[in-house]
C-alpha cells in the first residue's frame, strides 16, 4: 500500500506553494478549534505532521509558558507516554495508512486531563455539487484514493472519542465554499495534480476531463463546495 509521497500521491514542483495554501486556509479552522478545547500557556504540546510550521509557530506564541514538540509523519515519533496535554494532527487524504498506525499512540501519549484533536477531509459536500463534471471528477478521484488507501474520512469510527475510549468526545466538519483562482480551489487543484498519473494511467479520467477541472478551480465565475475539513477530539 501506497505511503504519502509514492505513486498515488507524488510531491512535484508545486508542493511548497501547496503546502503554503494548505495552511492559510485551514489554519484558522484549527486554531478556532483548539482556542475552544483550550490550550493553556504552560501546556506541554505536540504538533504531528507539521507541515510549513504556522501551527507549531502558533502553539508557541499560545503555550509561551510551555513546551511544544514537532514531528512529521514520516520521521520519529516520541516514546513518550502521558507526557502531552494537547496533541494536534491534521491529516491529508493521502496519509490514511499513516494514520491507522499513529493514532492508538497519539492517545496514550496523552496526560490525565490532556486533549486530542484529529483533522481530516470528507469529500461529501463536493460529491453534491450541481456541476457534473466537478462532482465527476472529485468522485472519480475519491474512489481511487479510498481503494488505494482502504479507507475513507469524517465516519464516526475514525472519531478518537468513539473509536479509541477517549472521554467527552466531539466532533463537527467544517464545509467552505470557494472561487475558482482563490486559495481554497488552488489547493485542492495542487492536490488532486498530486494523483495525476494515477488518474489518467489507470483510466479514472481523461487528460480533457482534468484539464477541464482544473480550468473550473482557476475560473472565477465558478463557485462551489470543497471537500469538508472534519475535526474529531477526545480527552483522555
Amino acid at each position: 500500500m501506497d505511503q504519502y509521497g509514492e505513486p498515488l500521491f507524488a510531491p512535484n514542483g508545486s508542493e511548497e506553494e501547496r503546502l503554503f495554501l494548505m495552511d492559510e486556509v485551514f489554519d484558522p479552522m484549527s486554531i478556532a478549534a483548539l482556542s475552544g478545547l483550550g490550550v493553556g500557556r504552560r501546556a506541554r504540546c505536540l504538533e504531528v505532521g507539521s507541515g510549513g510550521g504556522s501551527m507549531a509557530r502558533w502553539f508557541c506564541s499560545r503555550a509561551s509558558e510551555g513546551e511544544v514538540v514537532t514531528t512529521g509523519l514520516g520521521g520519529p515519533l516520541p516514546e513518550e507516554p502521558r507526557s502531552f496535554d494537547v496533541i494536534h494532527a491534521r491529516f491529508e487524504p493521502g496519509q490514511l495508512p499513516v494514520r491507522e498506525g499513529v493514532m492508538r499512540r497519539m492517545t496514550e501519549w496523552l496526560r490525565p486531563g490532556g486533549f486530542l484533536l484529529v483533522e481530516s477531509f470528507s469529500w461529501i459536500p463536493s460529491h453534491g455539487s450541481p456541476n457534473p463534471l466537478y462532482q465527476y471528477v472529485m468522485r472519480r478521484w475519491s474512489d481511487l484514493v479510498l481503494h488505494d488507501k482502504g479507507r475513507g474520512s469524517g465516519r464516526p469510527g475514525d472519531f478518537p472519542g468513539v473509536r479509541y475510549g477517549l472521554r467527552h468526545p466531539g466532533a463537527e466538519s467544517v464545509v467552505r465554499h470557494f472561487q475558482g483562482g482563490g486559495p481554497i480551489a488552488e489547493f485542492w487543484r495542487l492536490t488532486i495534480d498530486l494523483s495525476r498519473e494515477r488518474l489518467l494511467g489507470d483510466g479514472h479520467l481523461t487528460e480533457p476531463e482534468l484539464e477541464q477541472t482544473y480550468g473550473l478551480l482557476r475560473n472565477p465565475r465558478f463557485w462551489d463546495a470543497a471537500p469538508a475539513l472534519t475535526q474529531a477530539w477526545g480527552y483522555r
